[in-house]
């Protein structure tokens, strides 16, 4: 079974094919960051009308990628909650529309539970595949529309040939992923061989387009270090029930225990703001480039993780967060440090701050956050027993994060590659599969978006 998954929640447009709950076919994601990093954050109309730009395109890429046509899928999963509302309303009426074209039953996925499902993804095959239709239908259509109206012809199809050719550039390779710094770079697999670079070893097995050779040379791009790189390969299994998730995103904080698929229960979240947020924060008064989660995580590995000492919120749900104190903790000791009062303004501080108190600053906020996170998993963990347990959302692409469960759990934990941690449509297409085992499809024409849809009201029934 063939799902079309569709993700707009935010600032990514994403579209992906997974079949089976398990196998991505598909991956295409165009990323809005290079646009709202100049205003240190998502301005919401802004994120709206550029997902207007590409969501036909980001889809049609999808199903070329795959070597999928219409015919080929069997249903639509797109995000309709939580989110911007105005991004939202984009993939949403987009899916809805399709579903109704191509006769397709819709599915409507909840943004953050979707999260989890990144980690039930354990095969790929992300080779470029030969659409029997895919982009050359969507042509087809567009030549019989063209056709109808001949004075705007020329126009009409120069706009769409830009678009295809503009989302075509934009989109990630269908590639592993290979974490370097703050920067991630991605290489196409050569093919007929499987694998990524892994830590300690040569790139015997991985081939660029700007190196590959007929014998395989173990040079890699320039900077680049084969042996300084961490592996991250799909999970080698799916997560057993029960499961036990930490969900850590820019919106969202929350520890939920899965028994099954659709049956859950959220076991605590953040009281104010979500981790990712406080990154954010965080970052901006230290003149750190936005998004901060990984601004911070590359200014930490220069930085002295104990230099300053920083609260964890108590709180009086025991599995609940708490990061607003934290936030306005890092506030005040950077004002105290470069000789200021509480009432200096936190927009002017970074010129104060040197290096060497920037990362001193990112390295113990970045501790003291992820610690905050794990003792709350552990101590879930020690109560429910579960048989598994998973990180999801973008913060899960944190390295210090995946350190420290790993250190702390009595068991072993694998994790979702990065690229499937943040915003992305894999993760929808895989829970629009296991949706679509038990449940009837959603009327394409009643479905409304819902933009701050809480988890602890969008469990699904387990059986039909």
């Amino acid at each position: 079974m063939k799902i079309l998954g569709i993700e707009s929640s935010c600032d990514e447009t994403a579209a992906s094919v997974v079949e089976n709950g398990r196998l991505v076919l598909s991956h295409v994601v165009v990323s809005q960051i290079d646009i709202h990093k100049h205003y240190g954050g998502v301005v919401p109309e802004i994120a709206a009308r550029s997902h207007i730009e590409v969501i036909n395109p980001v889809v049609q890429e999808a199903l070329e990628r795959a070597g999928c046509s219409w015919d080929d899928i069997d249903a639509i999963a797109v995000t309709y909650a939580p989110g911007l509302v105005g991004s939202l309303l984009v993939g949403t009426l987009a899916a809805r529309t399709l579903a109704i074209l191509h006769d397709k039953p819709l599915y409507p996925i909840h943004h953050v539970e979707a999260h989890v499902y990144a980690n039930f993804v354990v095969e790929q095959d992300l080779g470029r595949g030969t659409s029997r239709t895919g982009k050359g239908e969507s042509r087809e259509s567009l030549e019989r529309e063209l056709d109808s109206t001949p004075s705007k012809t020329a126009s009409r199809r120069e706009s769409y040939d830009s678009r295809v050719a503009d989302v075509s550039s934009r989109v990630e390779p269908s590639s592993p992923l290979v974490y370097e710094g703050s920067r991630y770079e991605t290489f196409e697999v050569a093919r007929g061989e499987a694998g990524a670079i892994s830590e300690g070893t040569s790139a015997t097995r991985v081939s660029a387009a700007a190196y590959a050779t007929e014998t395989r040379s173990e040079a890699v791009p320039d900077g680049i270090e084969a042996t300084s790189l961490p592996t991250f390969r799909l999970p080698t299994h799916q997560p057993a029930f029960p499961m036990l998730a930490l969900i850590v995103s820019g919106g969202h904080s929350q520890l939920v225990l899965f028994r099954d698929h659709g049956d859950y229960e959220l076991l605590g979240q953040t009281q104010d703001d979500a981790v990712g947020e406080a990154f954010d924060k965080v970052a901006k008064i230290l003149g750190l480039p936005y998004p901060g989660g990984p601004s911070i995580a590359e200014a930490a590995k220069k930085g002295d993780a104990k230099r300053y000492k920083l609260p964890k919120a108590r709180m009086p749900g025991r599995y609940d967060f708490s990061f607003s104190g934290l936030k306005t903790a890092v506030l005040r000791a950077v004002q105290h440090e470069v000789g200021k009062d509480f009432t200096f303004p936190s927009h002017e501080l970074p010129g104060l701050v040197d290096d060497e108190m920037r990362h001193n600053f990112a390295a113990s906020f970045q501790r003291v956050a992820v610690e905050t996170l794990v003792d709350k998993a552990i101590a879930a963990y020690r109560e429910f027993g579960p048989a598994s347990v998973v990180i999801a959302g973008g913060v899960a692409a944190n390295l210090e994060l995946r350190r420290q469960l790993a250190d702390r759990l009595p068991i072993p934990i694998e994790y979702a590659p990065i690229q499937f941690c943040t915003d992305n449509a894999t993760m929808v297409a895989t829970l629009g599969y296991y949706r679509a085992q038990k449940l009837e499809p959603a009327d394409p024409y009643t479905v409304e978006v819902v933009p701050s849809l809480s988890m602890t009201k969008s469990k699904w029934a387990i059986t039909k």
